[in-house]
């Protein structure tokens, strides 16, 4: 079963028992910041069912670094609302806030792998909604591709070892940039296969091991996207 059905069904619940109203509690909004972050559309491909958009309703405006996730709130503000027309120049200009050299690595890799994010999103609803209406981009996918594998090459070369849950962050660009396969050349393709392949041997490793098989089988086919390659075995990529 997607897991994605366990946490609509949880999401279910929340509504029903919390009521939701602004201003919020400080514990509800944590726990909300949390399904929303489990909710984002940017961090689920191939979802198997409706995406609910807690964080983009409820969770945004806050300040600081999410716990769980370890990225600045005003960037997973704008991840949220990567169905809006208008968010990927706003991602382009989003500045950083301060961190560590292996934070702000992290969260470049991050911001580019969301403008992808956000134009296959917004591929997605055009065609849905049938209309034509063609969308204009300032920057190429292999552009956004080689910023997302620079910014995780300079991000493990500072990063300690012992910071795994930092590290898993590092899955959704690693993952956006693989979907983009005619982007990419052998050598990064080997990249992204040692990365993963170390990053799951450090943590998550039948989640991360999953997503990996997943890519080498959309490298290797002839399928148009690694959604096709995920819908084709029946299985959404979280990518958290």
């Amino acid at each position: 079963m997607p897991y994605t059905n366990h946490l609509n069904a949880v999401i279910a619940m929340t509504m029903g028992w919390m009521n939701p109203q602004p201003p919020l509690p400080p514990q509800v909004l944590e726990f909300l910041s949390l399904l929303g972050y489990l909710d984002l559309q940017t961090h689920t491909l191939n979802r198997l069912t409706p995406g609910k958009l807690i964080w983009y309703t409820y969770c945004r405006g806050q300040q600081g670094i999410h716990f769980t996730s370890g990225l600045p709130y005003s960037l997973l503000d704008l991840l949220s609302a990567s169905h809006m027309e208008h968010i990927e120049p706003i991602l382009l200009a989003w500045i950083l806030p301060p961190g560590t050299t292996a934070q702000q690595h992290l969260w470049k890799a991050t911001r580019f792998a969301g403008m992808i994010s956000t134009r296959r999103i917004q591929q997605g609803h055009r065609s849905s909604c049938s209309t034509t209406t063609t969308h204009v981009t300032s920057i190429s996918n292999e552009t956004l591709v080689n910023n997302i594998l620079v910014s995780i090459q300079q991000c493990l070369e500072v990063v300690t070892e012992q910071s795994a849950q930092f590290k898993q962050t590092m899955i959704y660009p690693l993952v956006t940039a693989a979907a983009l396969g005619n982007d990419l050349s052998v050598t990064s393709k080997n990249f992204i296969r040692v990365t993963i392949h170390n990053l799951a041997s450090e943590r998550n490793h039948v989640l991360y091991a999953g997503i990996l098989d997943v890519i080498n089988e959309f490298w290797e086919g002839e399928v148009a996207t690694i959604e096709d390659t995920a819908r084709r075995r029946n299985v959404e990529l979280c990518l958290l």
